[in-house]
């Protein structure tokens, strides 16, 4: 296990590494979450189309 004195001093020498695989990972989970609430909102969407005709057969 590293002491944390090593490990700032890792980020310290890494600097431009460690901002770049920061920013990658931030934009990964942007578009993992982005990914899912456009899936989720196309499911929801189609429940309502699908319930909208549902009444408008009935009626």
């Amino acid at each position: 296990m590293y002491d944390a004195t090593t490990v700032l001093g890792l980020i310290d020498a890494n600097k431009t590494l460690v901002v770049l695989l920061g920013t990658i990972a931030l934009l990964c989970n942007y578009v993992f979450f982005y990914e899912a609430a456009v899936r989720q909102s196309r499911q929801s969407n189609a429940v309502d189309q699908q319930r909208n005709r549902a009444l408008t057969i009935c009626d």
